[in-house]
C-alpha cells in the first residue's frame, strides 16, 4: 500500500470512527436493539464519509482521486459488511430463524462508474459532489444484498417470503412528503405481500440512485428484514436478460437527478441577532448546513446554495476553521430578506429562492453583478470576511457589542472607499444598491458590493 492510499484509508477510518451518527448506530446495533433500518442508515452515512475522505485527501487532484477511489470503497465495504452482519444476526435471533448472515463480495463496478464520471468534469470536487449518490448506493448495496439473499434463501427453504415495496416520495425527486414529482418508474414496482419469485420478476428490488422506496420482507413469523431497496441487487440469468434490465433502469433517466436528497437529521436551535428563535435540523450529507422546520427546499436548490457557498469561501479566502453555518429559512424568519449574515453567531441565512438561479437573478436587480447567481452568496460571505477581520483585531463579536462593531466597521470601510477613489459621484458604477447605501452612510454594504463585483469579475 503506497503512502497516499495509506493516508486516505486512515482518514476514512478516522472519519467513521469519530462520526457521531455512526457511533450512535454502532452502539444501537451492538446493544441488540437495532432494526435492519439502522444498518441501512449506517451504510448511507458510511458512503457519504467515503466521498468526504477522498475529497479531503485528493485536494481536487484527479490522478490522486482515481488512485485512492477503489481502496476507499473497499474499506467502506469491510466496514459496512461488519455492521450488516451484526444487524442480521440480531434480526435472525428475534425472528427465531437459525441462519448465518449471507455474505457479499466486494463490487468494483461502482469504483469504475465513479471514475468514469470524474472524467466528465473539470472540477474534481464538483464531480465528487455530483457522484455522492453513487457512493451511497455502493455502500447500501451490501446491506441490501445481504437482506435480499437471506430472504431468497428462506423462500427456497420453504419459509414463504412475501415482499412489499412502499412508495416513499422522499428522495431524489422531492424535498419532503408530497413535495415533488411522482416517480412513476418506482410506482410500477410497488406492491404489498407479493410472493418472492413474482416480486423478483416485477423488479421490486430495483431502484435508481436517490430512490427512497422501502422494501419489507415478511414471513408467517413476522417481519424479517426491512430496509431500502437497491437498484443493483437482482442477478439476472443471462446476458440478454441483464441487458433488458439495464434498459429498464436507463428508461428512468429522465427522473434521475444526481443531487443529494434533502434529509433532515439532528435537531438544532438558532437564536439569531434579531431575537428570532429558529428550530432547525442539520441536513445529512452536507457540512454545517441546516434547514428550518418552516422551510422547504428542493435538492437541486440546496446543491446550488452549497456549491456557491463553498466557492465563495475559497474565492473570498474565508478561514476554513471558522466557516459560517448555513441555514435555509422561511423568509419571515429573516424579516422577508432573501439572505442575511449574522456576525454575532457566524450564521448565514438563505431563503430557498437563493438556490433557484433564474428567480434569484430577478431578485438581485440593482445589486452588484446582478446577472450572476453567485452575487447574493458572495455578498453575504464578504460580510463574514469583514467580521473575521474585525475579530482578529478586537475579539469576538457578540449581541452586546454588535452595534459598536457596526459603527467601527463603517468608519473603516469609509476609509477604504476613500482610498479606492469611490465617491458619491461614481459609487453608482458599482450598483444602484451601493449608491443608495452610500447616501445613507452604510459604508459596510458599499464595500461589500464593491468586493462582490471585483471577485465575480475575475
Amino acid at each position: 500500500m503506497n503512502d497516499i492510499v495509506q493516508k486516505a484509508t486512515a482518514v476514512y477510518l478516522r472519519l467513521i470512527e469519530n462520526d457521531t451518527e455512526l457511533i450512535r448506530l454502532r452502539k444501537s446495533i451492538e446493544s441488540g436493539k437495532a432494526s435492519y433500518e439502522a444498518a441501512q442508515k449506517y451504510s448511507e452515512r458510511s458512503g457519504q464519509l467515503a466521498k468526504k475522505a477522498i475529497a479531503q485527501v485528493s485536494n481536487g487532484d484527479l490522478t490522486i482521486t482515481q488512485e485512492i477511489l477503489n481502496p476507499i470503497l473497499e474499506a467502506n465495504y469491510q466496514d459496512v459488511m461488519t455492521v450488516a452482519s451484526q444487524a442480521q444476526n440480531i434480526i435472525y435471533e428475534s425472528a427465531k430463524v437459525n441462519l448465518k448472515p449471507a455474505t457479499v463480495s466486494y463490487d468494483n463496478t461502482y469504483a469504475e462508474d465513479i471514475s468514469a464520471k470524474l472524467e466528465n468534469y473539470d472540477d474534481v470536487d464538483e464531480a465528487l459532489d455530483t457522484a455522492e449518490n453513487l457512493f451511497i448506493s455502493a455502500s447500501q448495496n451490501y446491506v441490501d444484498e445481504i437482506g435480499r439473499r437471506s430472504a431468497k434463501f428462506m423462500d427456497e427453504s420453504g419459509i414463504n417470503v412475501l415482499v412489499s415495496r412502499e412508495y416513499d416520495d422522499v428522495g431524489v425527486h422531492t424535498t419532503d412528503k408530497g413535495g415533488g414529482d411522482v416517480c412513476h418508474w418506482c410506482l410500477e414496482r410497488c406492491g404489498t405481500d407479493v410472493p418472492y419469485d413474482e416480486a423478483y420478476d416485477m423488479g421490486m428490488f430495483e431502484r435508481h440512485p436517490g430512490c427512497g422506496c422501502i422494501i419489507t420482507y415478511t414471513t408467517k413469523r413476522g417481519v424479517v428484514i426491512q430496509g431500502k431497496g437497491d437498484w443493483e441487487t437482482n442477478r439476472w440469468i443471462n446476458l440478454r436478460e441483464d441487458n433488458e434490465r439495464e434498459k429498464r433502469i436507463r428508461s428512468n433517466e429522465s427522473y434521475v437527478q444526481n443531487y443529494k436528497p434533502v434529509i433532515r437529521g439532528t435537531e438544532a436551535v438558532f437564536n439569531t441577532l434579531n431575537g428570532t428563535e429558529i428550530n432547525a435540523k442539520k441536513v445529512d450529507g452536507y457540512d454545517n448546513v441546516y434547514i428550518s422546520d418552516k422551510a422547504m427546499i428542493k435538492p437541486k436548490a440546496l446543491h446550488n446554495i452549497s456549491k456557491a457557498t463553498e466557492t465563495a469561501i475559497k474565492k473570498i479566502d474565508i478561514d476554513v476553521n471558522n466557516k459560517p453555518a448555513i441555514i435555509i429559512t422561511d423568509s419571515a424568519e429573516i424579516n422577508h430578506a432573501i439572505a442575511r449574515y449574522d456576525a454575532a453567531n457566524n450564521l448565514i441565512s438563505y431563503t430557498p429562492v437563493v438556490g433557484d438561479k433564474k428567480k434569484l437573478v430577478l431578485l438581485q436587480e440593482g445589486h452588484a453583478a446582478e446577472k450572476d447567481p453567485y452575487s447574493t452568496p458572495f455578498h453575504e460571505m464578504y460580510h463574514c470576511k469583514q467580521a473575521q477581520e474585525y475579530e482578529k483585531k478586537h475579539g469576538k463579536i457578540t449581541s452586546e457589542n454588535y452595534h459598536n462593531y457596526i459603527d467601527d466597521l463603517r468608519v473603516e470601510c469609509k476609509k477604504k472607499l476613500d482610498t479606492l477613489g469611490i465617491t458619491d459621484e461614481n459609487v453608482g458604477e458599482i450598483s444602484k444598491y451601493a449608491k443608495r447605501m452610500y447616501s445613507h452612510g452604510i459604508f459596510d454594504e458599499v464595500e461589500t458590493e464593491y468586493n462582490t463585483l471585483m471577485v465575480l469579475k475575475r
